[in-house]
């Protein structure tokens, strides 16, 4: 099981391994993001939380492109486990989306990315097969 919509288990997270990253692929939906969303083991005061990282889209799962990048961070903390970003204006749709986490990048200083929520927003269009 992928999600857990029925947030019993609130959190996924990676081994400790360097570039460690987490996905979401909508298939035949394409999507040109506007925002996205982000949040840390809900309701913990773990530690863990994402510093460097970069968000990356494909349109083919094969290539992918840095869409935004995070340097000291900080956003995400005991104190607030979930926050959105803009992302530049895009002129391209993405059926793939990854976080991927530096190495040593959270603020523990280890590699294994904690997350219980990753969103995406924006214009979208469902692609009939061909």
């Amino acid at each position: 099981q992928v999600a857990d919509c029925a947030f019993t288990n609130q959190m996924f997270f990676t081994k400790n391994e360097e570039y460690s990253w987490i996905s979401i692929d909508f298939g035949r939906y394409k999507i040109r993001p506007t925002h996205y969303t982000f949040a840390h083991r809900a309701g913990r005061e773990v530690g863990y939380y994402p510093r460097n990282w970069e968000l990356h889209a494909s349109a083919d799962g094969q290539n992918w492109e840095g869409v935004i990048r995070h340097n000291n961070d900080t956003s995400l903390c005991a104190e607030k486990h979930v926050a959105s970003w803009p992302v530049n204006r895009r002129t391209d749709f993405y059926s793939q989306f990854r976080v991927a986490l530096d190495p040593k990048g959270n603020s523990w200083g280890t590699s294994a990315l904690v997350v219980s929520c990753f969103e995406v927003y924006g214009d979208w269009y469902f692609e009939d097969a061909k």
